[in-house]
Parts: C-alpha cells; structure tokens; sequence
C-alpha cells in the first residue's frame, strides 16, 4: 500500500487515492507498453534502442522557458516520445513535458491507465476550459514538495500527433488536470506558481482517507 505522492513526473498522484481510482488501469497500461510498439510505426522505431531519460531538477532553465513548437515530424520525434514513455513509466509516472528532460518543444504525454490510454500531444493548444477542480500536485522535478493546486474541470485541447496530424480532445477530472499541468510545463509555468497551500505528508494522508 503507497502512503505518500508517487513519482509522476509532470503530475503526481496521492497515492492510496488515485491508486484506487485508477488500479485498474495499471495492466491496461503495461499492455499498452508492451505492444505499443507493433503498430504501424514499426519501421519508424526499429532503428534505435529505448531508454529512460534522466529528470531535469528545478531550477534548471529549461524549465521556465516557452518551448519552441515542433515543425519536424520525424523519427527523431519519434525516439522523443518513445523514451519519453519509457521514463514516465519507470517513474510510475502519470505524465511527462519535454523540457523535464532538458528539451525545449512542445512536446508532452499523459497516462493516467484509463481507456484514454496514451494520449501524445505536440503542439497542444487549450480551446475550451469550464468547472473547477483542486487537489494535490508534485512534480519529479520539485522532489518533496506538493501543494494544493485548483484547476479547471474541464478541458478541450487541440494539438498533433507524431504523424503531425491535428487532433481534438476533450477530458474532465483527473485526466483534465494531467493534461493542463503538462500543457503548462510547455509554456514554461510551474505548477508551484500555482499551489495555494503546500501540504506536508501528514496531509496528504488525509487525501488518501477522504
């Protein structure tokens, strides 16, 4: 049983709550990361090996600066995400930006192991926002430290694919909140810009009980 924040770089998870909440996916997501890569982008990925990127740690610059938007949709692209994936899942991670692993485009993913499965995101734009919505936040590159963090409950984005083909997407609660933190890291802002409380450990445990 987890009793504090997990690794989720980019966002976070309370533990023992959205565990629970989202346990069940967890083999969903392992499935996925498993044959992820029999698609019809084998050609694309066959050339390299994965691995698991190591987390940029604020305050490293990148981290505050506006990513540059991708124009290349290429197999460079493609090894980005790959590995990209791979360190999220290492980190048991619910999502990922570029620039936590020192690149600087708009380049960011999210799996929180629901039905959505792997939701890749260059270029995202956010369209439409409505609710509200607060909880706890972490990210890997703020080690130890979590706050209170509202955000809308609602979100539509639009953004591309590795292909470079534009896609649309609408999400709401927890899947809402990953997106935007990561959005976010896109566009240089923190997610301690935003933390209306900071919570030790001990309150956090009183998420997880809620």
């Amino acid at each position: 049983m987890f009793d504090k924040i997990q690794a989720g770089t980019g966002l976070e998870r309370t533990a023992e709550k959205y565990y629970q909440q989202f346990s069940a996916g967890d083999s969903k997501r392992t499935a996925a990361n498993c044959n992820r890569f029999k698609s019809a982008d084998d050609d694309v990925r066959s050339n390299y090996n994965l691995a698991i990127l190591p987390i940029v740690m604020y305050p490293d610059d990148v981290l505050e600066q506006r990513c540059t938007k991708v124009a290349s949709f290429n197999k460079k692209l493609a090894k980005l995400l790959d590995n990209m994936y791979e360190t999220m899942i290492a980190a048991d991670g619910v999502g990922l930006a570029a620039p936590q692993v020192g690149v600087s485009q708009q380049v960011a993913i999210v799996d929180i192991g629901d039905e959505s499965g792997i939701i890749e995101m260059i270029n995202p734009e956010i369209l439409v926002t409505d609710g509200e919505q607060t909880g706890p936040e972490g990210c890997l590159s703020f080690p130890g430290t979590y706050g209170e963090v509202s955000r809308p409950y609602f979100v539509k984005i639009r953004a591309q694919d590795r292909k470079g083909r534009f896609f649309e997407l609408a999400a709401e609660d927890f899947l809402a909140r990953a997106i935007q933190h990561e959005i976010d890291h896109l566009n240089g802002v923190l997610f301690t810009s935003k933390i209306t409380a900071y919570l030790t450990e001990e309150e956090l445990e009183r998420y997880e009980e809620e």
